[in-house]
């Protein structure tokens, strides 16, 4: 059971409302006032960029031109099609800028990511993303790095067998919740994750999953039942990774997607030890407002994966493409004391055409931990 937090969340330091917090602030006003003044113009076409919604929606022929295996065409936010072949190619790009109080800032080009699709019939797939990280970092008044790492975010194969059954081989995303089945960085909303996210679980399975969607009358159902039955593939080291898993989740949608709850359970192994996380979801849409809410809690034998965390994001839809965003979170390390902590995050995300996305959010905290800096994050993410 989650333990109630023993502070209230206004008990907090006077350090939280200090010069730092003041700053940060007005960046973000700043940063939004541009943004409103040149929202206005901007494409008519309703955002994309929802958890709920990962395809981009038809934008227009950058480029068309005919060839033996048919047109070759690009489209921005949807790559290029070869022709008849069933290959489609095209990524994204994600620059930050980056304000830790007590920190200086930093200017970051993350990664560039490749995805690939190839359908060469309709019941079978294979996808890849490959990450191309630490690409450059600069640190304001300070030096400059660049160490390029490749890694293999996502590959796999499926088969489709319908609806209501398809099997997939490979390397996955974990489906625990909503957050982490979001494809890539720029379909979310804020520029920063919740902590007990990136804390509880890997964000990979290399394995097997089974799932698919049945539609009762009453909306519809989808279902996934997975394990990790193979070594990792170029596993993340925080957390670290586990060697074996098992899991599964259910999620019930009503029609026009108006409300959608869901639930996980993961079992995960290191070492022959083991633990073990159950999670709770909802999201609910009413007009231009969305309310989406996650809940964890993970006990085991492994070290450091005994926690429990909630979080409220709330969204609303200002202007067209332009949105306000404000999330709650409370976080604990089981066991661990003084660790429990609350945390806000404040901030805006502008969506001028669908390929492009700029964020910019303030972390608020009631203290500061391992797992927790406040400060200022901001983002530009490209799809091309």
């Amino acid at each position: 059971m989650l333990r109630l937090p023993r502070r209230r969340w206004i008990e907090m330091d006077a350090r939280f409302f200090g010069p730092s917090f003041l700053v940060g602030l007005a960046s973000i006003g700043i940063f939004a006032l541009v943004a409103i003044l040149m929202a206005a113009p901007a494409s008519a076409q309703q955002s994309p960029w929802s958890p709920r919604s990962a395809p981009l929606p038809e934008t227009g022929l950058t480029f068309w031109e005919k060839s033996p295996i048919g047109p070759i065409s690009y489209q921005r936010g949807r790559g290029v099609v070869f022709g008849n072949t069933g290959l489609n190619v095209g990524g994204f790009t994600t620059a930050e800028f980056d304000r830790t109080e007590g920190d200086s800032p930093n200017i970051d080009l993350d990664s560039a990511n490749l995805l690939m699709l190839y359908q060469p019939v309709d019941v079978f797939r294979v996808f890849s993303e490959i990450e191309i990280g630490n690409l450059f970092s600069h640190e304001i008044g300070g030096k400059t790095e660049s160490d390029p790492t490749f890694t293999i975010e996502r590959l796999y194969g499926e088969l489709s067998l319908g609806d209501p059954l398809s099997i997939r081989f490979g390397k996955f995303q974990t489906p625990i919740g909503r957050w982490n089945l979001v494809p890539a960085e720029p379909f979310v909303w804020t520029a920063s994750d919740p902590v007990m996210l990136d804390a509880a679980f890997d964000d990979h399975q290399t394995g097997l999953t089974i799932g698919g969607t049945f539609f009762p009358r009453a909306g519809s159902v989808d279902y996934w039942i997975y394990g990790q039955i193979l070594d990792p593939i170029d596993p993340s080291d925080s957390p670290p990774p586990t060697s074996r898993s098992v899991g599964g989740r259910i999620q019930f949608t009503r029609p026009r997607r108006e409300w959608s709850v869901g639930a996980s359970f993961l079992a995960s192994m290191r070492k022959k030890e083991w633990t073990e996380l159950v999670g709770l979801d909802a999201e609910v849409h009413v007009g231009r407002f969305e309310l989406l809410t996650e809940a964890v809690y993970e006990r085991g034998a492994i070290p450091d994966r005994d926690m429990a965390g909630i979080f409220v994001q709330g969204r609303y839809e200002i202007l067209r493409g332009f949105h306000l965003v404000a999330r709650y979170e409370f976080f604990d390390r089981l066991g661990s004391k003084g660790d429990d902590v609350h945390i806000g995050d404040l901030g805006f995300a502008w969506q001028p055409t669908p390929w492009l996305l700029l964020k910019a959010t303030y972390r608020l905290s009631d203290q500061e931990t391992d797992d927790v800096d406040r400060g200022v994050s901001s983002s530009i993410s490209v799809v091309f």
